[in-house]
């Protein structure tokens, strides 16, 4: 799967999706930083690593927006 867009709060965030392993990790990058996001043991996506200066409910809405894009839009791919 190729990059894709997600809007925010007027905001557009390029997602690049990419293979880690054996998991599947997106990158984006968030006001000028490369975040990394994965699933956790429970399953649900978070932003992994490094802190970084974005708040948590942004992130929180980037990785429900990622969730929503990936696996509840499969039909417009």
């Amino acid at each position: 799967m190729g990059a894709f867009t997600i809007n925010i709060r007027r905001n557009r965030f390029d997602v690049l999706p990419f293979i880690a392993g054996n998991s599947k990790k997106f990158k984006v990058n968030v006001n000028g930083e490369e975040v990394f996001f994965a699933h956790d043991l429970d399953g649900y996506l978070r932003a992994a690593g490094d802190r970084t200066r974005a708040s948590l409910s942004l992130l929180a809405d980037i990785a429900a927006n990622i969730e929503h894009y990936m696996f509840h839009d499969k039909c417009r791919h």
